[in-house]
């Protein structure tokens, strides 16, 4: 790692100036003079020249923070220095040794404070402080590679190491506009927010004279930095600068209304001179705006204005109209930052690096939090949220798929310490919800508050860790920003306290009246970044919203074309056990494979997202080279590099000298080429790639099919200077599947009806891609409209009461008719808990003809239970018939009256009694007969699977053949994964084969198998999925797998009791012990196994497991030990016998030849024995 870099991951998370400063500057000077270490190239150039020269003068200083005040010492002279004496007064008070080498490495210091350094300076003037927001708003982009520099000390050298400029809203002398004009057209990109208006020659403008303030702008979203990006007027609150177009093109325009053009930019580009050189202005400035749409107007901070009662909260500060809710579903904020983002990235002289917003890729996670009021529906819920989980390791709880959440409760909360620290252990966060009386506060009483109730905290909860986020009871946000400024002084990083709400203001309208999804540190009134993080909690249980409607509107939109990605935080009160809006949210969330998390998981993934770092990057030879510097807690973080620039592609990726995998995806109207961030060295190489060509050759553009219909596409596709890598099918966005080889074909099976835009992608071997005209086809609706299969009840629905046994066997009927001619393919009935034996449905005429019957397989223990005939049976609309079951036990289910009315579910009803007689009928019969007989027109929860066609199938069978399971390989291991798959009324279209939920690969055609390269160690669940030629989906059972670290010796065990071929009487207790060692590391666990069966585990030496009443029979025992670095081995096998225990074993004994008996060669040896058995015969010696 490079000095500067070393350096940077000491302050980069210090935002606030006074802290921020003196800290870097007494460990600067120290760790040059101490360490006696050379500057690098990564070292900041003005820091760079300034203290190259002087680190033998400069003594060691040391420091001491406590937050108020700053301890520096120099040659045992101290100096404290107060921490809101602002910059220019440090400035003036220097240290007491004042030396002009000295000062001039103070005001360096000060004027290069923040950023990891790169290819974007950001100029600021610390007298406006909101000119070093853009920092804040480049970390939320994941554009870290920058560096900041104060007005004051910027010159032509230091200009000339940077390709993008920034520059925030200030004061320029004509000096500072030629400087500026002159880099630019060297060929340099400025950015400049609410520029000095000396800048309007160089920006392309001509002053039109006024401004404009809090209205709207329009993005370009044709072509350019605007495309991909919302299309509709957003707001922006600030004062816009109006200026003509002089020679500069328009990215955004001005709007003074909603939909009221005016002839003035928001934002422009102009081309400056022959090099390249850019200038883009802002005509706003940026920053104060993003500050101001998500924390609201300062003007109405602690004004009591929504007229709800209790104390002043988040929401007054926007209420009625600062947001305008008729566009709360875009984010405006993040979408104005993403314009400037793309600039950057469109605009710089060499691919710019990003960071991913979330982890693994991510588009969305839902944060899921609730404040408990002394009630603790706490340990219940995060109960409930265990169980919900399909994983709950920590290495799941670290990639976010485990679920978990945060509660805040109050003091009084009855919950144990060892309570909160066992959910602290699983992943889950405990923290104080802070009381303020449920009233408005001063700074003074917030800070008497938070500091006692912290301390009560810290005294009722000793084993958890002290609170890092916060949410305030009652919501309780008094003034602009007291609550997350005093509370970062007290380690709460993260405040959830903005808050939609109150009904009557939210009326259902899911979104963000922030403006933004993405968490950001807050700033203060008068732009200084408060080293706190604003949480905007989205979704309440008392703001009259409607779930899943909210959430699931909220992760479309994140998912779909609109690309509103973020973090959406829930405050579903951890008061009651359970949550309705708990429980739909978390649902949402996992039809979608989003994550839902803790609040303290969202602190601990942004402090390590943005204290990462691109370092030493450049561009040589179409060879993007930079370096990547990953802090702790961006577990997971991807990296993304522009995949086009100009007329070249990139066609390669390395990390540290091998070839790193990356995947195409085009966000915000840009190709990026993502890939896995790690610590090391990366080289993208661009070169000019042709892109493919594609075409879609079948359906034909406005083809019309009948649901649920099966659409087969075809495509055609070609690529002139290299292969077809895959082609991929979508549906809008939705992807629908791929081929790998030609023909290239998809079969989309069950497509509703709709009206649907199709399309094919193919991508090139070296990831070039390009997407097909889109053909558009009509599925109709099945006669009717009914989306069939039908059924008469609905898969929620079932009975409440008690399970019934008339101790005798029982058929249990419905009659019902459709309003349509149609097939029945099947029947089923709803099972509760103890309905055990066999069950066989039947479809009667209403005169009773058995028409079709079949047996129940497969059944769960409860819920409902469903059988196919063999063949569907062709039924007439209008008519009566009977479906039944027959109960060999006697079990059933019943609620009554029931029929007295009739179950309508079209195209299907459940007849009222008295129409064709009674119904819900049954007869008492020992084998399966034609129920005739009624009681309360009771209904017995049977019920009918119809269909409007004939057309059934049944799903195929897919079974992994290699690796066995449990099976051990070596990293960086190469796993051939075999499946065997067939369908017995179709064919089969595909089998993928999947890692967990990551998908590995798939083969088209048998034998099925895929070759997993380069697996790294760990621990690995295996399956294959196989769909048939109908869209029918199995998927096999799991093969575990284990990758150990190549330089890991594994363990050695072998078991030492019992002895082999021991025997035992049934029923036996053996103890089975075994001894474990590893020569490079530690013994992690002993497993013990009988056969396949795992029998229990030892996690400490001496290794031992007692199996406890063992049946009679014989047994193979191993024993598997496991050490640190994953690596697995299995001991030799022990056989034991385990006897009857009425059975005395026989006895026998040798009687010829005598011991030690002599015989010449070559002998014939007589061996006489004599055996006997007191309870049985002897079967053989």
């Amino acid at each position: 790692m490079s000095t500067y870099l070393a350096m940077k991951n000491f302050y980069s998370t210090l935002v606030s100036k006074s802290q921020f400063i003196l800290q870097f500057l007494a460990y600067l000077i120290c760790f040059f003079s101490y360490a006696n270490v050379s500057l690098d190239p990564d070292t900041p150039k003005e820091v760079s020249e300034i203290l190259g020269g002087h680190s033998d003068y400069i003594n060691c200083l040391t420091f001491n923070a406590n937050g108020d005040s700053l301890e520096v010492k120099q040659d045992n002279q101290k100096n404290t220095f107060d921490t809101t004496t602002s910059f220019s007064g440090y400035l003036e008070k220097g240290l007491e040794r004042s030396d002009p080498k000295l000062q001039t490495v103070l005001n360096s210091v000060l004027a290069t404070s923040y950023g990891p350094g790169g290819p974007i300076l950001i100029i600021k003037s610390s007298s406006r402080p909101f000119s070093s927001y853009a920092a804040e708003i480049l970390l939320a982009e994941g554009l870290n590679e920058f560096a900041t520099s104060d007005i004051s000390v910027i010159s032509p050298e230091l200009l000339s190491t940077y390709d993008v400029i920034i520059i925030g809203e200030i004061p320029l002398t004509e000096e500072q506009v030629t400087m500026l004009s002159n880099w630019a057209g060297a060929g340099g990109t400025l950015i400049a927010f609410r520029p000095d208006v000396k800048l309007a020659p160089l920006m392309g403008l001509t002053v039109a004279g006024g401004t404009l303030n809090d209205k709207y702008i329009l993005i370009n979203t044709s072509s350019g930095p605007g495309k991909g990006l919302v299309s509709q007027t957003i707001q922006y609150h600030s004062a816009a600068d109006l200026y003509n177009l002089n020679g500069a093109t328009s990215l955004a325009t001005l709007y003074s209304g909603v939909n009221t053009a005016t002839t003035n930019p928001a934002v422009s580009i102009n081309n400056v001179g022959v090099n390249g050189g850019k200038a883009v202005a802002f005509t706003y400035d940026l920053a104060r705006s993003i500050v101001y749409t998500r924390q609201g107007n300062p003007e109405w901070a602690g004004q009591e204005r929504d007229g709800q009662p209790g104390p002043i909260r988040s929401n007054d500060i926007f209420f009625p109209d600062w947001v305008d809710l008729n566009k709360v579903a875009i984010p405006q904020a993040d979408e104005q930052q993403r314009l400037l983002a793309n600039i950057i990235v469109q605009n710089s002289r060499k691919p710019m690096p990003r960071f991913w917003y979330l982890p693994r890729g991510l588009k969305a996670a839902v944060v899921m939090t609730g404040d408990d009021h002394a009630n603790n529906g706490t340990t219940a819920r995060f109960n409930q949220y265990l169980q919900l989980s399909e994983d709950n390791s920590a290495a799941a709880v670290a990639d976010w798929r485990a679920i978990r959440g945060t509660s805040y409760i109050f003091l009084n909360t009855p919950i144990t310490n060892a309570e909160a620290k066992s959910f602290e252990d699983q992943g889950f966060e405990i923290a104080l919800h802070l009381d303020t009386g449920c009233s408005s506060f001063t700074p003074s009483s917030f800070d008497n508050d938070l500091t006692n109730q912290l301390a009560e905290f810290k005294f009722r909860f000793p084993s958890i860790t002290a609170p890092t986020t916060n949410r305030t009871h009652c919501i309780a946000y008094s003034d602009w920003a007291t609550s997350p400024k005093l509370g970062s002084g007290k380690g709460i990083r993260l405040d959830a306290n903005y808050y939609y709400w109150p009904e009557s203001w939210v009326q259902n309208r899911p979104g963000m009246f922030t403006g933004s999804a993405m968490p950001m540190r807050f700033a203060d009134l008068d732009g200084t970044i408060i080293d706190s993080y604003q949480l905007v909690t989205q979704m309440t249980d008392e703001s009259g919203q409607n779930f899943p409607f909210t959430i699931d509107q909220l992760l479309d939109k994140a998912l779909g074309p609109e690309g509103y990605y973020g973090m959406f935080c829930a405050n579903m009160h951890t008061d009651a056990d359970f949550s309705d809006g708990s429980d739909k949210i978390i649902a949402s969330a996992k039809a979608r494979n989003i994550p839902v998390i803790s609040a303290k998981q969202v602190l601990t993934w942004l402090d390590g997202r943005n204290g990462s770092s691109f370092g030493s990057i450049g561009w040589n030879e179409n060879k993007l080279n930079f370096s990547i510097s990953v802090a702790s807690g961006a577990h997971k973080l991807e990296g993304m590099v522009p995949a086009i620039l100009g007329s070249i592609r990139i066609v390669g990726l390395t990390v540290n000298g091998e070839p790193a995998t990356y995947r195409i995806e085009t966000i915000k109207g840009i190709e990026y080429a993502f890939f896995s961030a790690i610590n090391g060295e990366f080289v993208a190489t661009y070169d000019v790639n042709t892109p493919p060509a594609v075409s879609i050759t079948a359906p034909a553009n406005n083809a019309t099919f009948t649901a649920p219909a099966t659409i087969v596409i075809n495509a055609t596709a070609s690529d002139t200077d290299g292969t077809i890598a895959k082609v991929e099918f979508f549906q809008g966005t939705t992807k629908l599947g791929e081929d790998l080889s030609s023909p290239y074909s998809f079969s989309w099976s069950n497509a509703p009806a709709g009206t649907y835009s199709l399309t094919a992608r193919a991508s090139d071997d070296k990831t070039a891609t390009t997407n097909s005209a889109a053909v558009n086809v009509t599925v109709n609706p099945d006669p009717g409209g009914f989306g069939c299969p039908c059924t008469v009840f609905e898969p929620t629905t079932g009975p409440t009461n008690q399970l019934y046994t008339d101790g005798q066997a029982v058929q249990l009927g419905m009659k019902f008719r459709s309003s349509e001619n149609g097939f029945v393919s099947g029947v089923r009935f709803f099972k509760q808990a103890g309905n055990t034996g066999t069950h066989i449905g039947q479809l009667y005429s209403r005169t009773g003809s058995l028409l079709a019957q079949a047996t129940f397989t497969n059944e769960t223990a409860s819920g409902w239970q469903e059988v196919a005939f063999s063949s569907p049976v062709a039924v007439t609309a209008n008519t009566t018939y009977v479906i039944s079951y027959h109960s060999g036990s006697g079990f059933y289910s019943a609620s009554n009256p029931f029929f007295n009315s009739a179950t309508v579910k079209t195209p299907l009803t459940g007849l009222q009694s008295g129409t064709d007689g009674p119904n819900g009928v049954y007869r008492y019969s020992g084998t399966p007969a034609f129920p005739n007989q009624n009681y309360q027109s009771s209904n017995y929860w049977v019920d009918v699977v119809f269909n409007t066609s004939s057309a059934t199938n049944t799903p195929p069978a897919v079974a992994i053949t290699a690796p066995a399971n449990n099976a051990t390989f070596i990293a960086p291991a190469t796993i051939v994964i075999n499946a065997t798959a067939s369908d017995t009324d179709g064919t089969i279209a595909k089998v993928e084969f999947f890692q967990g939920t990551t998908k590995l690969g798939e083969d088209l055609s048998s034998p099925y198998s895929f070759s997993w390269n380069n697996a790294a160690a760990g621990t690995y669940s295996l399956t294959a999925r196989a769909t048939d030629d109908k869209a029918a989906v199995t998927t096999s059972a799991a093969v575990n797998v284990t990758v150990s670290d190549s330089t890991n010796t594994p363990p050695t065990v072998a078991i030492t009791a019992p002895a082999n071929n021991a025997t035992f009487i049934a029923p036996a207790t053996i103890v089975v012990e075994a001894t474990a060692s590893d020569t490079d590391g530690t013994i992690s666990k002993v497993e013990f196994f009988q056969g396949t069966t795992k029998l229990g585990e030892d996690l400490s030496s001496p290794y031992s497991f007692s199996w406890n009443n063992a049946a009679a029979g014989t047994y193979s025992l191993t024993a598997r030990a496991t050490d640190d670095k994953a690596a697995v081995t299995t001991s030799a096998a022990v056989n034991v016998t385990v006897s009857d225990p009425t059975n005395t074993p026989p006895t026998v004994a040798i009687t010829a030849p005598g011991n030690n008996a002599t015989f010449t060669a070559p002998a014939s040896i007589v061996i006489n024995a004599t055996a006997s058995d007191t309870d049985g015969t002897i079967t053989k010696v």
